[in-house]
Order: C-alpha cells, then sequence, then structure tokens
C-alpha cells in the first residue's frame, strides 16, 4: 500500500500546485483588433459592454454616450499626426489596426473603464499626448471612492506626437473596481486621443489561497483511508 500512498500523495501535491498557480494571477489583454466570438470592428462603432462577458471590462463615457472604435488611416476620427490619420508613430505597436476614442469630437466628457471583478493591476495605453495636452487617472474603488491617481502630460516619459505612453496601477490587493481618464489639458483644434492594450491582472487574496490549500489538503487522508482500509 506504501506505493498506492505515494502515488495518491503526489497526484494531490500536483493538484495543489497546478491549482494554487491558476489562481496566482489572470492576465488579460484587450486590444479591440477583434470581438468577442470572432467578427472585426468597424470604424464608429460604439463599445460597452460587448467585452464584459468574456473579458470581464466595460466602457462608458461620463455624458451617458459610449466612446467608438477608430481605425488606423483616415477618417481621422481621434488624432491627426505627422504619419497620418489616427496613425501611430513607427515601432509603435497599440494594436495597430484599431483604437478606442471618447468620440469623433475630441475629449469632451471622461472616459470610465469598468471592472468586473476588483484588480490588482491595471493598465494600458494612450496615443497622442502632445502640445498642452493632460490627463489625469483614477482608480476607483467599489463605491466610487478615488484611491490612487496618475497624471500623464508632456512632461511625462514617452509622450509626443502619435506615441503610445503607457499608464498602470499596481497595487498589493485587489480594490480597482474601474479607471476614470480625465482630460486635464488644454482643448484645441488639434486634440485628440485614443486609448488601447488595456491590461488587467488578478492576483488573489493570500486568505482564498490558504482556504484553496487547506480544502485540497483535506482530501489527502480520505484518500488515505481508502487505500489503508
Amino acid at each position: 500500500m506504501k506505493n498506492g500512498l505515494s502515488v495518491v500523495r503526489f497526484v494531490f501535491v500536483a493538484a495543489l500546485v497546478t491549482t494554487l498557480l491558476t489562481l496566482r494571477t489572470h492576465a488579460t489583454l484587450l486590444d479591440f483588433e477583434t470581438l468577442p466570438g470572432g467578427g472585426t470592428p468597424t470604424e464608429g462603432m460604439s463599445i460597452s459592454n460587448q467585452f464584459q462577458a468574456s473579458l470581464g471590462i466595460r466602457f462608458k463615457n461620463s455624458d451617458g454616450s459610449s466612446p467608438i472604435i477608430v481605425q488606423t488611416g483616415s477618417p481621422g476620427f481621434a488624432f491627426t499626426s505627422a504619419y497620418g490619420d489616427d496613425t501611430p508613430a513607427p515601432g509603435e505597436d497599440p494594436g495597430s489596426s484599431f483604437m478606442l476614442n471618447i468620440s469623433t469630437n475630441g475629449p469632451t466628457s471622461d472616459l470610465i473603464a469598468g471592472y468586473s471583478l476588483p484588480e490588482t493591476d491595471v493598465g494600458g495605453v494612450i496615443l497622442d499626448i502632445d502640445g498642452a495636452e493632460a490627463w489625469t487617472i483614477h482608480a476607483l474603488n467599489a463605491s466610487n471612492v478615488t484611491i490612487d491617481t496618475l497624471v500623464l502630460d508632456t512632461t511625462s516619459p514617452h509622450t509626443g506626437d502619435a506615441l503610445a505612453t503607457p499608464w498602470a496601477f499596481h497595487h498589493a490587493s485587489a480594490d480597482i473596481s474601474a479607471v476614470r481618464f480625465i482630460f486635464t489639458g488644454a482643448q484645441s483644434s488639434t486634440t485628440g486621443v485614443a486609448f488601447d492594450n488595456f491590461t488587467f491582472d488578478t492576483v488573489p487574496e493570500p486568505t482564498t489561497v490558504a482556504l484553496v490549500a487547506a480544502g485540497l489538503l483535506l482530501v489527502l487522508p480520505r484518500a488515505r483511508r481508502k487505500f489503508t482500509s
């Protein structure tokens, strides 16, 4: 029976490790290149909850409208750069074909990204922060209270014409339920923006990991009794 018990121990230890590694983190990237279930976005398509069921993220504007999909090239819905309408600078990789924009009229309201589950790490890129443009980004908890803030302007690293400027929040616990993007720069006829490559990771609380481990380990004595009876 000793060999049988060794096999049981191995199987359940392997199951424990696999489960803990699965729970440890899940990483999601949304680049708007495809729609859930397949299909290709179209220029001007409204985006709200299409990605909620599959990826756990939804979008809205603070004025009640929905942000829209913009495609690289003319017409220029998001921004105009030295490289063309809605065209990222060479070497930038924000998803290349499709991006998210607040509206065809520029950033006249705030963009809000909400998550189905509280997240520990969230991020993405904002394209074309140049001139007098600036953004204040708030991380919000489940009560819609600001728990972290990031300001991006032309003094921030990797900003400029058609560049994809990264933003991110990294927290020790899963407390980020939404992110709000507020335009805090000077509006002009050339103000433009696009958002892309939304990423978010969830790492379970230590108590969750402990409970899973305890639950799996409780099965081991039962298996031992089965092999020794």
